[in-house]
């Protein structure tokens, strides 16, 4: 099976907006960046389209999530790493980001929000006695964050540009089974390059995920459901230190 890398066209984006209020002297410039972009919101399949034709998030969703003081929101993130590698972090060198076929918000550094215990499991699964977990505080200016419903039809949009690139160069989609996301990190590296060439620079991705096992025979609640952020920039990282088991 082969799978190659695809070209990316105009969309738009979003900021989150979360408690723990933070300014950040990049929000408002990053606010009226967004708020230039022309959008046509009155299109018969419902959809919000750019100057080109392309889905975007709706207006309301541009607009609505970084306050004109320019407040943005902070989350809580949890890494699991080796010891040696948090050691270095701590000390000052670069993050490492991840760019497996497996990674479902794209490339870049993952963190688990709100929840060390599930950052220890996985450092324990992978590292045993040498594992380790880094807490970080991640400022979420310029986060495409898909707790948004607003950002499905973006992700659609890109979808079907991708597949119809993959198959105009005679490539096979790449799968998506079990823990094998390859489409969905395709897609959203393809909606980050799109940003970015239009002066949107995407600095984290943000999702929920159920997994695991249900609770009981038919919950809705699973053991391993989180919220992961991939940071890209880690320049959104702050009041970082290595926590102890």
């Amino acid at each position: 099976m082969q799978c190659a890398a695809v070209s990316c066209s105009s969309e738009c984006t979003t900021i989150s907006a979360e408690p723990r209020p933070h300014r950040s002297p990049r929000s408002a410039q990053y606010a009226a960046n967004l708020r230039s972009v022309r959008l046509d919101v009155d299109q018969p399949d419902g959809r919000t389209r750019d100057e080109h034709g392309a889905p975007t998030a709706p207006r309301a969703g541009l607009e609505g999530c970084v306050s004109d003081t320019g407040q943005v929101a902070r989350a809580e993130g949890w890494h699991g790493t080796h010891r040696d590698v948090a050691k270095a972090i701590v000390a000052g060198d670069s993050w490492q980001p991840s760019r497996s076929t497996w990674d479902w918000l794209g490339d870049g550094v993952y963190f688990w929000q709100d929840s060390p215990e599930r950052a220890w499991m996985w450092a324990r699964e992978r590292h045993g006695q040498d594992a380790a977990v880094m807490r970080a505080l991640i400022d979420l200016d310029g986060c495409l964050d898909l707790l948004q419903p607003s950002w499905f039809a973006v992700l659609d949009g890109a979808h079907d540009r991708v597949l119809a690139q993959l198959a105009a160069a005679g490539l096979t989609p790449p799968a998506q089974r079990g823990l094998a996301h390859g489409m969905d990190r395709l897609v959203v590296n393809y909606v980050v390059g799109a940003l970015d060439e239009r002066g949107m620079h995407i600095r984290s991705v943000r999702a929920a995920f159920a997994e695991g096992d249900p609770a009981y025979p038919g919950s809705a609640l699973f053991s391993l459901s989180h919220v992961q952020i991939a940071v890209r920039d880690e320049t959104v990282l702050h009041d970082i230190l290595e926590e102890g088991p």
